[in-house]
């Protein structure tokens, strides 16, 4: 299958990851995309640009159009990316504290049996 070390589990390599995500990746595309529509609306003659009058402006109009439509879409998907990762992030981080309350000897209760491959409760506490 090949290797797969550029996949090992980091914790800081994804805490940068995601801090990169929210403060550069996604704010940086909607800031490309204005300044993109901004030029472009300049030379297609939608504002004070030199191509106001000529046939290609209604070429780039749509050009850009679809531009628009294609940058709008992936900086929404962008956000609603951050937003499942955060909820997963949370949805483990709760998994996490309900296998550590799980596990927690002191949490077990007398009567409740061990858990198969684990010692049981009295030889936790003992």
């Amino acid at each position: 299958m090949g290797d797969h070390s550029d996949l090992t589990h980091s914790e800081a390599a994804k805490k940068a990851a995601a801090r990169r995500i929210h403060e550069h990746l996604g704010p940086d595309t909607h800031k490309a995309g204005i300044l993109a529509a901004d030029d472009t609306a300049k030379v297609t003659g939608r504002g004070a640009g030199e191509l106001r009058d000529w046939g290609i402006a209604a070429g780039l109009q749509r050009r850009h159009r679809d531009w628009a439509r294609h940058a709008g879409q992936l900086d929404h998907r962008l956000q609603e990316e951050q937003s499942g990762l955060a909820e997963l992030r949370d949805t483990l981080l709760d998994l996490k504290e309900q296998a550590r309350a799980a596990l927690d000897p002191d949490d077990i209760p007398e009567d409740r049996p061990p858990l198969p491959g684990l010692p049981d409760s009295g030889a936790v506490r003992g």
